[in-house]
């Protein structure tokens, strides 16, 4: 109840409620959201707002299967026992804005698997 929430939490003015919002906003940029000390270190991406991916676009559709045993083929070759996403590919959909005085970009592709 109302009670309960007004028990467990403070009431702040405005401007600090603004200035942590924007700390956390900038924070999520470059970390997960489980701080600074996350176990899974740069790895984890839960409550990330941006993510450096690899991705083909433009005509890869009839492609798609050469691209697919290729991504498979590179990542049994490497130190992989295990069946893991690097090796595999995904049709993805992306919104790409160069800087902050340019439009957006729609892109859709193939999502490369990236080797952290």
């Amino acid at each position: 109840a109302l009670a309960d929430i007004e028990a467990q939490f403070e009431r702040i003015d405005e401007d600090a409620a603004e200035e942590e919002w924007k700390r956390a906003w900038t924070q999520a940029a470059s970390q997960c959201a489980h701080g600074p000390c996350c176990r899974a270190g740069a790895d984890c991406r839960m409550g990330r707002r941006l993510e450096m991916c690899y991705m083909l676009s433009g005509s890869v559709h009839r492609h798609y299967p050469q691209i697919s045993r290729a991504v498979a083929d590179a990542a049994h070759s490497s130190q992989c026992k295990q069946r893991t996403s690097l090796d595999s590919v995904r049709i993805v959909r992306a919104h790409v804005q160069l800087d902050d005085n340019s439009s957006v970009k729609r892109l859709v592709g193939v999502q490369l698997p990236s080797k952290r």
